[in-house]
């Protein structure tokens, strides 16, 4: 158990009705089965309101993992956050910073008493994707950070913004998205955070996410910079 290396991060596209969704259901569980390969896994938009949404098939692994949420409150159904992590960890706290859209939770790894301060955000879209939505979850993980003075933090999610011309098929940056960008490249380098793929593959082209034309890469994986050679 103590070999468990694999982190994931997936915007579900909701998992509240079982029967439409039981690909997606199934695809989770097949990963939660591998219990000897993955440390923790961060779900967005699951459109869970409550923890009767979560489907019986997750609850039958609780002997390996935990299960902790940050639910979509009713003005803002299609959100929802879930984040599992192994049973190799303890949890010390569990946080809903912005319902449905923003967690913290703090692990402590039983074998060594390392401490993971895991952040699980969804970003917003359409007409809730103003300037001030999307600077909130910078501002609010960066004051939690400080004033805990968290280290060793992890931040995953579906950010539904981009931070370079790669990640967006049309090689540009939205105007909003600018002065957000230039905001979590800050939070990036005050809190030593890489991200994943470009760390890895600083000109690769992939993306996470294709609508009629345009494709960009929202989905991303952040790591303490120490462990980045590592990946």
């Amino acid at each position: 158990m103590t070999g468990a290396k694999k982190i994931v991060s997936w915007n579900t596209g909701g998992l509240k009705d079982v029967t439409r969704r039981h690909q997606k259901v199934e695809i989770v569980r097949n990963i939660l089965e591998k219990a000897n390969e993955t440390l923790f896994i961060a779900l967005q938009e699951t459109h869970w309101t409550e923890n009767a949404d979560v489907p019986q098939l997750f609850k039958n692994l609780e002997n390996l993992y935990w299960f902790r949420y940050g639910h979509a409150p009713e003005d803002d159904n299609f959100s929802g956050i879930a984040i599992i992590v192994n049973k190799i960890f303890t949890i010390l706290s569990h946080e809903v910073i912005i319902e449905g859209r923003l967690t913290h939770t703090k692990l402590e790894r039983l074998y060594n008493n390392e401490i993971y301060n895991i952040f699980c955000y969804y970003g917003y879209t359409g007409q809730r994707k103003t300037y001030e939505n999307n600077i909130k979850h910078i501002d609010l993980a960066r004051d939690k950070t400080q004033r805990e003075e968290l280290e060793n933090i992890y931040y995953l999610g579906d950010f539904n913004y981009v931070t370079g011309i790669l990640d967006r098929n049309g090689r540009k940056i939205e105007s909003n998205e600018n002065v957000i960008a230039q905001q979590w490249e800050n939070f990036q380098a005050e809190f030593n955070i890489e991200d994943t793929l470009r760390y890895q593959y600083p000109d690769l082209i992939r993306y996470s996410y294709s609508k009629g034309k345009s494709s960009s890469r929202i989905d991303r994986i952040y790591v303490p910079t120490e462990i980045s050679g590592n990946l």
